[in-house]
């Protein structure tokens, strides 16, 4: 399936301006350096397959 295919949703969300540093933080650690859109999709799939990698050795 080709990526224009795939339906999205949009999803907004508020951070304080300091959660917001750290986001751009590991931004600036990237190459190429995402856009925030990106980092926060990044960051959240490392995140959802961490906790998917503790629970299978668990």
């Amino acid at each position: 399936m080709r990526t224009q295919d795939i339906k999205t949703e949009n999803f907004g969300m508020r951070v304080t301006p300091d959660f917001l540093n750290k986001i751009d933080d590991w931004r600036s650690t990237q190459r190429p350096i995402p856009d925030r859109t990106k980092a926060v999709q990044a960051l959240i799939q490392k995140g959802l397959e961490a906790e998917a990698e503790e629970k299978t050795h668990a």
